[in-house]
């Protein structure tokens, strides 16, 4: 008796540590994943940004503005 309450304490404690871990591990999948979008739209921006730069650049060569 004594071992079957032993051993429903432990699982009990095992269970919380699972959720605890995958609570945790959820977060920091999700913050890696907002990190990432975060980082790819700020790299789409750049890429936006060189885009009408250059584009302005050879229509400013081509009309002969400079």
């Amino acid at each position: 008796a004594e071992f079957q309450m032993l051993e429903k304490h432990m699982n009990t404690r095992f269970d919380l540590i699972e959720n605890s871990l995958k609570e945790d591990i959820i977060n920091l999948v999700d913050q890696k994943i907002s990190a990432d979008i975060s980082n790819m739209k700020d790299a789409q921006n750049k890429w936006f940004i060189a885009t009408i730069l250059v584009v302005l650049g050879l229509a400013g060569r081509i009309f002969g503005v400079y």
